[in-house]
């Protein structure tokens, strides 16, 4: 019983499909172009906030080792990364 209502169910769904398909050719290609370019535009759009989201990451990771190496500075009280230890020569 499940088997044949499965089965007459997807003989109707393509046989609507291949009427409006061949039926209205011209409605069927707006409609799909239409499909297409809202697809298109939505990838567009997850593009643009990935990007977006990878520079914030990208941003606060470098502000992290900013912070990090200032730190390290000050405890070390040279003041600035790289400075030499040390007495200066005279």
């Amino acid at each position: 019983m499940t088997a044949g209502f499965t089965v007459l169910l997807g003989a109707v769904g393509l046989g609507a499909g291949l009427a409006f398909g061949l039926g209205n050719q011209k409605l069927a290609g707006e409609i799909t172009k239409r499909w297409y370019e809202e697809g298109q535009q939505k990838r567009e759009r997850r593009r643009r906030e990935a990007e977006k989201v990878a520079d914030r990451a990208a941003a606060a990771s470098r502000d992290r080792w900013r912070s990090r190496i200032r730190r390290s500075c000050r405890s070390s009280g040279s003041g600035r990364a790289g400075a030499r230890a040390g007495p200066r020569p005279g």
